[in-house]
Formats: structure tokens, C-alpha cells, sequence
């Protein structure tokens, strides 16, 4: 009897743990949910990638911290990629740590569902192809790539902002800084970060302050973000592409 009761109870703590580890996911917009956070500038965050679909028609759903969390790089280097897979019951999860923002506020028009991923709380917030993943998460620095999202973000006057300009009459607008591959960078030492940067050819870098606000939206064109990483792990938005931006700086 005494056994029963022990494999019993075993069994009652399995199953309890088992439950406790699984994280449903419903990604994707909720009508009526939106965000929005100010001074976010040189904030931390991160977000957690489940891939969803079979290829090539995979869609990583983007789960950020940022309207709802501070992930900084000690909290985000305790999440696990292949311990979340099991957990969402998704053949792949990605990670995008390490990240601080360029700018000055955000603002999601859409979001979804906030969940708890081993501590951090990040939002739904947008979905990307995963070839435009690989492109930015793999080694192809300075390779265009598209993010679907309803946001923005917002660059303060007198703020500043640092570019790259492109010989095609691209414009990229640095959203996040990275410290990933260099750890000294931070908000103070990014006007220097030309003489860092692997530029194409007849690309040049440059810091400028700004005399009014610039708004970047992707819903003022197809809804879609162009984004890029440069050979430090630094994203930029490009502006020339379409109307997404409300000026080109």
C-alpha cells in the first residue's frame, strides 16, 4: 500500500511539473490590444522567436519584451532555445538578445497576447518569413530583409540619430545597438562607430541631430519594415524605400 501511495504521488508531481512547463501560444494580433512606452532609448530588451508552418512557408512570430519588460542580458542568457521548442511545441525557437534601443518611443497599434517565457514577459508584436530570419539572425550583414508590424518608432527632436547612407539613395536608420560582438559600445560612443563598421562599397556612416520628429511606420506603406544588421549585430530601418518614414533625415 505504501508503495502505491509513494508511485502515487510521483505520478501527481510528474504530471504537475509536466503541466507547469508547457506554454500555450495563440500568436498573432488581439483586436483592441495595443502598446506604448516612452524613454525607451538605451533600454534593454529581447524577444522570443517561435517558428510555426512547415518550410518554405515558415513564420517566426516575434514576441518583444520591450512594452512589457526589461530583458537585460543576465535574464536573457538564461532562456533556452530548445527547453522553449518543447515547452510551445514548436519545432524551432529563435532568440534575438542583447539588444538597446536607438530611439525615443514605441508604439504598437497591434500587438497580441503577452506570455512569461522562464521569467521574461515579451508581447506579440510581429511576424517574419524564415528566410528574412536567416538573413538577419546568420552571418549576411548589410542584406535588406522584411519584417511585418504595425509600429512606431519615434526619433525626438534634438535627439541623435545615426545613419548609413547608400549609393542607391537608401537611407538606414539605426534602431538598435548591439553589444553582443562589441562589448564597449553604448549610447555615448555610437557617433564613433564608423571607423568600426565593414561598409559596402560607397556606403558612409554619419550622426546627425534632429530638428524635428521622425516617425518610422510601416503601415504608411505595405505594412512592411525594411531592416538590416550591420557586421556588428546593429539593426537599422531603411527609409527611401517607400513612405514608412515620415522624412529621410
Amino acid at each position: 500500500m505504501r508503495i502505491l501511495l509513494l508511485a502515487a504521488l510521483m505520478a501527481s508531481v510528474t504530471a504537475t511539473t509536466s503541466a507547469q512547463a508547457e506554454i500555450t501560444i495563440k500568436p498573432g494580433p488581439i483586436p483592441g490590444v495595443t502598446s506604448q512606452r516612452d524613454n525607451v532609448r538605451g533600454t534593454p530588451w529581447c524577444e522570443v522567436i517561435p517558428v510555426m508552418g512547415t518550410t518554405p512557408d515558415s513564420l517566426g512570430h516575434i514576441y518583444n519584451s520591450s512594452p512589457v519588460d526589461d530583458c537585460t542580458e543576465e535574464r536573457a542568457d538564461k532562456l533556452d532555445k530548445a527547453k522553449l521548442a518543447a515547452e510551445m511545441k514548436v519545432p524551432i525557437v529563435l532568440l534575438n538578445v542583447g539588444r538597446y534601443w536607438t530611439f525615443d518611443k514605441v508604439t504598437l497599434f497591434t500587438a497580441g497576447e503577452t506570455l512569461d517565457f522562464h521569467g521574461v514577459k515579451a508581447q506579440w508584436a510581429a511576424t517574419m518569413t524564415l528566410q528574412d530570419m536567416k538573413n538577419l539572425l546568420g552571418s549576411k550583414s548589410y542584406t535588406s530583409a522584411l519584417i511585418t508590424r504595425d509600429t512606431e518608432w519615434l526619433y525626438q527632436k534634438g535627439k541623435p540619430v545615426y545613419l548609413l547612407r547608400a549609393p542607391e539613395g537608401i537611407t538606414w536608420i539605426m534602431q538598435v545597438y548591439s553589444k553582443k560582438i562589441d562589448k564597449t559600445l553604448t549610447l555615448e560612443t555610437l557617433d564613433q562607430l564608423g571607423s568600426k563598421l565593414q561598409l559596402p562599397a560607397g556606403w558612409t556612416f554619419e550622426t546627425k541631430v534632429l530638428d524635428k520628429d521622425l516617425a518610422l511606420q510601416p503601415r504608411w506603406a505595405s505594412g512592411q519594415a525594411h531592416i538590416m544588421w550591420d557586421n556588428l549585430g546593429n539593426a537599422y530601418q531603411g527609409c527611401g524605400f517607400d513612405k514608412a518614414c515620415a522624412y529621410i533625415p
